[in-house]
């Protein structure tokens, strides 16, 4: 699994890093978990957080957003992608 950070805290995705995204989420689905709230994190990615990643979880990972539709509030990510999946990443 890769980690990586999309942008640095209250900056915009840099040009390199969201083309980046764009060739992996070609490949396999991609999660976004950011510590803000949804509307700082759209900020963040130019606008596309919900229509580019598949899974968005903002504050922190209590609010989850799939395929741009809201899901759940107060979730808990190994809910959605497993214990063991958790530890892979």
């Amino acid at each position: 699994m890769h980690k990586s950070i999309c942008s640095v805290s209250f900056q915009v995705i840099t040009p390199e890093m969201e083309a980046f995204m764009e060739k992996v989420t070609e490949k396999v689905v991609v999660g976004l978990v950011g510590g803000s709230d949804l509307v700082k994190i759209n900020e963040q990615m130019n606008g596309k957080a919900l229509s580019k990643f598949t899974h968005v979880f903002s504050e922190n990972g209590l609010v989850y957003h799939r395929n741009g539709e809201h899901v759940a509030t107060k979730v808990k990510i190994l809910f959605f992608i497993g214990y063991f999946g958790f530890y892979e990443l």
